[in-house]
């Protein structure tokens, strides 16, 4: 997290809401750029399988990192009604 580009930066610049593809590609942008983006994006993985997780991480979307995660055979954690559920293999 010390060699991030984002070090430092607004968080909230990551967490892009619904339709806000200006934030999205900012975001985006600045990881391109990140000499760690790999293990962010790993990390925003791990994240994912564990936690209802949106954002940015490694330049990675929540839907492309729900692709990576079915590819590699794992499900993402969501909700479901009051439940939150983890990834399964």
């Amino acid at each position: 997290m010390n060699k991030a580009a984002c070090k430092g930066m607004d968080p909230d610049r990551f967490m892009p809401l619904r339709g806000e593809m200006f934030k999205v590609k900012d975001a985006k942008r600045i990881c391109n750029e990140c000499p760690v983006r790999t293990e962010c994006a790993e990390y925003g993985l791990q994240l994912s399988t564990m936690y209802d997780t949106h954002g940015i991480f490694g330049g990675l979307t929540r839907n492309e990192r729900e692709t990576i995660l079915k590819e590699r055979g794992l499900t993402m954690a969501s909700w479901r009604g009051t439940r939150l559920v983890g990834a399964t293999r």
